[in-house]
């Protein structure tokens, strides 16, 4: 991104963010929000009332089954309307030899949705190379996250608001609805859940803050942005759109764990389990709110370059893009309708934003490594219309030039395009090289002691601060679990 005072709130290293997929499990019934009915103006294909589709009587293997792998909630819209991704797909993950990393370094909760859903990430890990170290580092960062929880749920850019610690380097904007969207994704990408097992509280929590702060529109849709007008509105809708997506999906994935003939009691700490009925409810909640974000993702597109933009219709940038492509996907796979002419439009943008061998912040501009992650990641999770030899010779220049730790923005966006791209049969170890080195760098650089354990200071944008670092790192240190669903369905890159 540019050196400009016009700089996105969340590039790491400049600025931080993150979002994802593979969610599992579950939400408690929260207080009702009413949104507004949408109106005169609305884009096309976005349904003024979502029906829901009723729960499937599986979920959550202790195994990763191809069922589960090929991602849960999928609906038969979105399936029927597949990515053209061409059927030779990338490189395979399969060479990777993973050390199983003695149950993941995870104390299992007895029994439960969450059991199965830790068991069957310990196999994710193994498999494709994570260690004990790594995900008991995931663990001490979500025990961080627990410890800088607001009263009201939520969590802010600057930790220190609420949480009163000497941690250091805390973000300097006051963003919350962004925040809380980050910190989800890093609980819901791990599998924890507000239904069971003992982080049931702070997801509960968060996800109540949420539905509770989405501000309703003349035009029908309602945006996460927590009022802020600015730079760093849209990107906080993002991150926000994704976490309500993710949710949805969680509470999809709990209504088919509680069809199972063999499904355990739940039991979240700190409150009751959740009834059929009320994830039924909730259910319909989430759906609509995750209608009526994306409703608003689309009209504050600018339809003419492709890309988004700080304001509606304003010529985009490539950080920007990064953060509505990952939360539109999450939200088409929960049965919200993106047009084609979305998917088409970010192909577009990416093209003139491509300058060999990398992407740029905006077209014209020369690459840069941060955005020639984003451009790369966009592309393999999204777009599938990617040429694989200009796919190859960015990915070159990512796997060259390494994890940086130092710029969790970079980091976090080319860790998922190596990780999608895979060791290469009889050739380069793209990923194996990548992961080694990334995963042992980050949990190196982890806090040990004090208040601030579990959480990274790793320099970058002073908006996004230590919260903002410590998401991202988390967020890549589950890479092996997180997107594993999306990838997998839309690159056929993970067997």
């Amino acid at each position: 991104m540019p050196e400009t005072p016009r700089r996105p709130l969340f590039e790491s290293a400049r600025a931080a963010g993150a979002s994802g997929l593979v969610h599992l499990i579950v939400l408690l019934a929260l207080a009702s929000i009413v949104l507004t009915r949408p109106a005169d103006r609305r884009p096309p294909g976005i349904r003024t009332s979502f029906v829901p589709r009723p729960p499937e009587p599986v979920l959550v293997p202790e195994v990763m089954t191809p069922e589960a792998e090929a991602g849960i909630g999928e609906s038969a819209e979105s399936a029927a309307q597949p990515l053209p991704i061409p059927s030779a797909g990338l490189s395979t993950l399969a060479s990777v030899q993973a050390t199983p990393p003695r149950a993941a370094g995870l104390k299992i909760p007895g029994g439960g949705a969450v059991a199965g859903m830790l068991r069957t990430r310990a196999n994710a890990v193994a498999k494709y190379g994570g260690s004990a170290e790594s995900e008991a580092a995931v663990e001490a960062a979500l025990d961080w996250l627990d410890r800088h929880q607001a009263a009201d749920g939520s969590w802010c850019f600057d930790h220190t608001a609420d949480a009163g610690c000497d941690c250091g380097r805390p973000g300097t904007s006051k963003g919350r609805t962004g925040a809380t969207g980050a910190a989800l994704l890093a609980y819901l990408g791990a599998g924890h859940t507000h239904a069971d097992g003992p982080r049931a509280e702070s997801v509960r929590r968060g996800i109540k803050y949420l539905l509770e702060n989405q501000s309703r529109r003349p035009d029908g849709s309602a945006d996460f942005r927590g009022g802020d007008g600015g730079i760093g509105g849209i990107y906080q809708h993002g991150l926000a759109t994704a976490a309500v997506a993710e949710a949805l999906a969680a509470n999809r994935a709990l209504m088919r764990y509680l069809g199972r003939r063999d499904a355990e009691p739940l039991k979240p700490a700190g409150g009751r389990p959740p009834s059929i009925e009320e994830l039924k409810e909730l259910n319909e909640r989430l759906a609509r709110s995750a209608e009526l974000a994306v409703a608003y993702t689309l009209l504050h597109r600018d339809e003419a370059g492709g890309g988004w933009g700080y304001q509606v219709d304003q010529p985009g940038d490539t950080s920007i893009l990064g953060w509505q492509v990952q939360s539109l996907v999450t939200a088409r796979s929960e049965g919200v309708p993106v047009p084609a002419d979305v998917w088409r439009g970010a192909a577009r943008f990416l093209d003139a934003a491509y300058t060999r061998p990398g992407y740029a912040y905006k077209p014209g501009d020369r690459p840069k490594p941060s955005m020639t992650a984003v451009g790369a990641a966009c592309r393999i999770l999204a777009d599938g219309g990617y040429s694989r030899r200009r796919l190859g010779l960015t990915i070159d220049e990512l796997a060259d030039r390494g994890p940086k730790p130092g710029d969790m923005y970079y980091t976090y966006y080319a860790t998922q395009a190596l990780f999608a791209w895979g060791d290469e049969e009889g050739g380069r170890a793209y990923w194996s090289d990548w992961n080694a080195a990334c995963r042992d760098r980050l949990v190196s650089r982890q806090a040990a002691s004090g208040h601030a354990a579990g959480s990274w200071q790793l320099g970058g944008d002073k908006r996004g601060g230590r919260f903002f670092d410590t998401c991202l790192a988390t967020m890549t240190l589950e890479v092996y679990y997180r997107k594993l669903s999306a990838y997998k369905k839309l690159t056929g890159a993970v067997r």
